[in-house]
Parts: C-alpha cells; sequence; structure tokens
C-alpha cells in the first residue's frame, strides 16, 4: 500500500477485514463469557441480530441500549428486563430480551429474540417478530412444561384490532429454533 496515507491504510484495512468476514460468513460478536448470559452487557455489546420487521439480519454494536447504523436504528426496548432461563434444555442459560428497530424518526418493529452462551455468545433466533410496527409483543414469562421443557410466553398487542393475546413458544432442537405452540 505504499503512497497511501496511514489513514487510508486502516480505513482500507477495516473494509477488506469486514469484507472477508461477510464473504467467509464469520461474524464478530460479544466475547464468550466466563458466568454465562448473564454476565454480557448486553446494551453495550456486539452481537448478531435477528431480521425485525424492515432491518436485515445482521451483526449491531449496541451502545447505551442502541445501535445506529446509516439507515436503521436498533435499540432496546426501554425498561423492560432481559428474561434468563433455559428455554433450549441444554443445561446453558439463555437471554430473552425485547429489540426494535425501524428507519430513524419513524416506528419501530419490535422483536422478542433468544440469545445464548455455550460458551460462545450467538443468536438463537427470533422467539416472535410481528410483520409490523402494529404488532407489539411484550410482557415475556418462561414456565417450565412436563413433555415441552420450557415454555415462553409473551403477550402481543394489536394495534390494529386494539387487542391483546397470548403466544406461546418452545425451543426445537430438530430445527434449532422456536416454534409457535398457537399459531
Amino acid at each position: 500500500m505504499k503512497g497511501l496515507s496511514r489513514r487510508a491504510s486502516v480505513a482500507f484495512g477495516a473494509v477488506f477485514a469486514t469484507s472477508l468476514m461477510a464473504f467467509s460468513g464469520a461474524q464478530a460478536i460479544a466475547a464468550p463469557q466466563e458466568g454465562g448470559v448473564r454476565d454480557v452487557d448486553w446494551h453495550a455489546a456486539t452481537f448478531e441480530v435477528p431480521e425485525i420487521g424492515p432491518c436485515p439480519q445482521q451483526v449491531v454494536e449496541f451502545a447505551d441500549g442502541e445501535a445506529h447504523l446509516p439507515d436503521h436504528l436498533y435499540r432496546f426496548t426501554p425498561e423492560r428486563d432481559i428474561v434468563f432461563a433455559d428455554v433450549t434444555g441444554d443445561g446453558t442459560e439463555d437471554a430473552l430480551m425485547l429489540v426494535e428497530c425501524g428507519v430513524p424518526n419513524s416506528e419501530y418493529t419490535r422483536a422478542l429474540i433468544g440469545m445464548t452462551a455455550d460458551p460462545e455468545v450467538r443468536l438463537l433466533g427470533a422467539v416472535e417478530s410481528p410483520p409490523t410496527w402494529t404488532r407489539v409483543p411484550d410482557d415475556i414469562g418462561v414456565e417450565p412444561h412436563e413433555d415441552l421443557g420450557q415454555i415462553v410466553t409473551a403477550n402481543i398487542t394489536d394495534f390494529e384490532t386494539d387487542r391483546t393475546y397470548e403466544k406461546r413458544y418452545t425451543w426445537s432442537d430438530y430445527y434449532n429454533a422456536f416454534l409457535s405452540l398457537n399459531g
């Protein structure tokens, strides 16, 4: 890179590394945590987020609970706690969190996502990701089930119909995803 300034060389290197990661499928995510998902500072971590409304699945770097990208704003849902439970049944505690995303200065679509740290922090997937901002998951719960392991519950508010209903999900090792138990 003879003739390039140091700043241009560093920028080129960063672009090249990011392109290489994207091409190879590598992901830059939060570092493994000795204590598991409870020890991750999720509001200041870098991790893969699933597709949420108009926002694509991608690795996002959060700072103070938000991630500002050129076309999208990701944020943790204000005043909502992260729920911890072994929802996959593998003996490792997982994290369930409400994350919103949208075009800046617009309505944000909210999704309930699952993360794990076994031992690396990684995305389990979207538990509930409504197709529109008018359906909002909230009030997360986890309850044991004799046959299905842990059941994840979320109340969904539908602003178009002014109706609230409960959805229930379980983890499927076969599909490596959360499955809805009530459609």
